[in-house]
């Protein structure tokens, strides 16, 4: 929690050394998309504060819960040219898994998908697709329901 987060790009064609790039400190642990976009590497991407994913993940083990920092669907922006984080855009919280049409996978998507939870009620059962549109912003929410679950 106390280091930064390293980015760590590589190229396509495998040439060239790593272009690594600091943020603030946080966790990954599931990616979406990647693309370039007029110079930029855009990432979607859920980003959580600190390690409190992994506690939560210990403690469900254990039939404890635990409340942590949810993470967050976040958009980040990176000028490859310049080394940095251009923008950091939450889009949304409460959300893991995402998934998109992976035959797209290294261009822009319009729609990704994610499993929505309701951390009041049960923090670990996902019960609600999410389909987020990334040009208009606009969602679509399907509740599956508890008995589906």
């Amino acid at each position: 929690e106390q280091e930064p987060t390293r980015l760590m790009i590589l190229r396509r064609d495998g040439t060239g050394e790593p272009l690594v790039v600091e943020q603030p400190p946080s966790m990954v642990f599931h990616n979406g998309n990647a693309y370039e976009e007029n110079g930029d590497l855009v990432i979607d991407t859920f980003l959580s504060p600190d390690g409190g994913v992994l506690e939560l993940l210990h403690a469900f083990a254990k039939d404890r819960v635990l409340e942590v920092a949810p993470p967050q669907l976040t958009r980040l922006r990176i000028d490859l040219e310049g080394r940095k984080v251009r923008s950091r855009e939450v889009l949304a919280s409460e959300e893991e898994f995402p998934r998109f049409d992976i035959r797209r996978t290294g261009t822009a998507v319009r729609y990704l998908y994610t499993m929505a939870s309701d951390a009041v009620v049960d923090p670990y059962v996902a019960h609600t697709l999410v389909r987020r549109d990334l040009i208009d912003g606009t969602t679509k929410r399907v509740e599956i329901g508890r008995a589906h679950v």
